[in-house]
C-alpha cells in the first residue's frame, strides 16, 4: 500500500484517482427545464449547503446523450472550481446535473475508498497554500489538470486510512443531514422572501 505516514510519503494525485473535465455544453444548450447545469458558481453553494437561485438546465436527451457517450459525476466523486475563485470543492452526493468544461476539474475513479479522505484534505489551509503555488494567470488565475494532477499529497498506511475512513462516515453522515436541514431553510426563506415581495 502507501507505508506509514511519514515526511517523504507523498504520491502525485493521478496515482490515486483520474482527473478530468467534461464536454463541452453551449449557452444555446439551456434550457427551462431539465438536468441540472453546474458551474463555479453552483459548485461553491452546493458546497456551502445553500440553494441555486437561479439554476441552469439543460435538456434531458442531450444530458442522457452526454451519459452514455463520456459519463457522468457518481456519488463520491470530487469536483474542484478552476478559474476565478479556485480550490471550491463538492463531494457528490446520489443526484444527476452536468457542469461546465474548463471551470471545474473532475475527480473519479479513486482507490481503496480514497475520495473521503482526498476530500477532506482539500478543506484544509495546507492544500488552499498548496494551490497558490501551481495555479496559472495574473489577471484571472486558473487551475490546470496537469498541475493539479501531479500535486503532491500524504497518503495514511491502510489500517489508518480505515480507521479515518469509518469515522469519517460518522461525521458525514450528520453533516449530510444538517446540510439538507440548512438547504431547507434557505428555500422556505425564498418563498417567504417572493411572498413578501408580492
Amino acid at each position: 500500500m502507501y507505508g506509514q505516514l511519514n515526511d517523504d510519503d507523498s504520491v502525485s494525485l493521478d496515482t490515486v484517482c483520474s482527473l478530468a473535465s467534461s464536454k463541452r455544453v453551449f449557452a444555446d444548450d439551456y434550457s427551462d427545464m431539465g438536468v441540472p447545469f453546474y458551474r463555479g458558481k453552483e459548485i461553491t453553494l452546493k458546497q456551502a449547503g445553500q440553494p441555486i437561485i437561479e439554476p441552469l438546465y439543460i435538456e434531458k436527451e442531450h444530458f442522457t446523450s452526454l451519459k452514455e457517450k463520456y459519463g457522468i459525476p457518481m456519488k463520491g466523486d470530487i469536483l474542484i472550481t478552476a478559474v476565478g475563485t479556485i480550490g471550491n470543492s463538492y463531494l457528490v452526493r446520489d443526484e444527476e446535473f452536468y457542469f461546465k468544461d474548463g471551470n471545474i476539474i473532475w475527480l473519479k475513479d479513486f482507490k481503496e475508498n480514497l475520495n473521503y479522505y482526498v476530500y477532506d484534505f482539500m478543506q484544509t489551509k495546507i492544500f488552499k497554500q498548496m494551490l497558490d503555488g501551481i495555479c496559472i494567470g495574473s489577471t484571472q488565475t486558473a487551475l490546470t489538470i496537469v498541475a493539479l494532477s501531479n500535486l503532491q499529497i500524504k497518503i495514511p498506511d491502510s489500517r489508518l486510512l480505515n480507521e479515518y475512513t469509518k469515522q469519517s462516515m460518522v461525521v458525514r453522515t450528520q453533516i449530510e443531514l444538517n446540510t439538507d436541514e440548512i438547504s431547507h431553510l434557505y428555500e422556505l426563506q425564498a418563498i417567504l422572501l417572493a411572498e413578501l415581495s408580492r
